[in-house]
């Protein structure tokens, strides 16, 4: 409780911080560990787990696909690449990086001590990095595979609530987000929406997308397709009105299908939550 030897300490944590990122970013290649159930860099607490040698990288990623039950693969990153791995974390959510050794934990590190790789701002360029970022976090968790009825009886219940948390957290990015529509005009200049088929094969879900970035891998603005900005609440009122099955995020990449019961649901969830605190506001005025 000694503010003095706080801001000594916060000061020293600071400054080793910057003389980290000042060696590791000297180095030739660092090796990020992926998910490849999500398609990302592997995420914990927030940080994407990066190892500055290749000496431990098979065990580590051994350890973890067999023991831990997480599917992950080592990707190298060049020196070249490094300001631009560093973009590609921040528009994905990630506060920082977890640099390891493979042998000991990883050291945080926050993204705001790296340099950026683009050349121009983005200006007025929509990102959803907090939707990105509790999508990446959830999926990766869920599957993973756990069964929770085979873990220890006094681990269930706190799994079962890591679980309905990050789902919670996604939920709530979702039902205030503004995502990407693609679009474009067919030969008889009627605008189309893309769309897949639902998990039965029955019905249609519309895609859609966190970013331009995202919507680019699937649906390419050199084929003619635009993005339209598109709110949760509009997407909503799109599918039922048209009886669609709901819609997918970031197909090419993620893909996180949002069934029809599941984004009622959310709509519902937020409906619930502006009421109560329109009720609130209204008590306290």
């Amino acid at each position: 409780n000694n503010q003095n030897d706080l801001a000594v300490f916060s000061n020293l944590i600071g400054l080793y911080s910057r003389m980290l990122v000042a060696k590791i970013t000297r180095l030739e290649k660092w090796v990020a560990i992926g998910s490849q159930v999500t398609g990302f860099p592997f995420e914990m607490g927030k940080m994407a787990l990066v190892l500055i040698q290749d000496k431990y990288a098979d065990e580590m990623v051994d350890v973890m696909s067999n023991q831990q039950n997480y599917k992950v693969a080592k990707n190298d990153i060049a020196h070249e690449h490094f300001s631009h791995f560093a973009d590609f974390l921040r528009r994905c959510g990630y506060a920082g990086i977890a640099i390891s050794d493979g042998k000991h934990p990883g050291v945080a590190i926050p993204l705001d001590l790296f340099f950026t790789g683009d050349n121009e701002p983005k200006v007025g360029q929509m990102e959803n990095p907090m939707m990105m970022g509790a999508m990446i976090s959830f999926m990766q968790e869920i599957r993973r595979g756990i069964d929770v009825n085979t873990l220890p009886a006094e681990d269930q219940e706190g799994y079962k609530q890591i679980l309905s948390r990050m789902q919670g957290q996604m939920f709530y990015q979702i039902a205030n987000a503004d995502f990407v529509v693609p679009t474009k005009k067919d030969e008889q200049g009627r605008e189309l929406n893309p769309s897949f088929q639902n998990p039965e094969g029955t019905e249609r879900m519309l895609a859609v997308f966190t970013d331009v970035q995202e919507m680019d891998g699937a649906f390419p603005m050199k084929d003619g397709w635009i993005s339209i900005p598109t709110p949760f609440d509009r997407i909503v009122d799109m599918i039922n009105s048209n009886n669609g099955a709901g819609f997918v995020i970031n197909s090419a990449s993620i893909s996180v299908p949002v069934p029809k019961d599941m984004m009622n649901h959310i709509a519902q969830m937020k409906a619930n939550e502006e009421e109560s605190k329109k009720k609130n506001e209204e008590t306290q005025n």
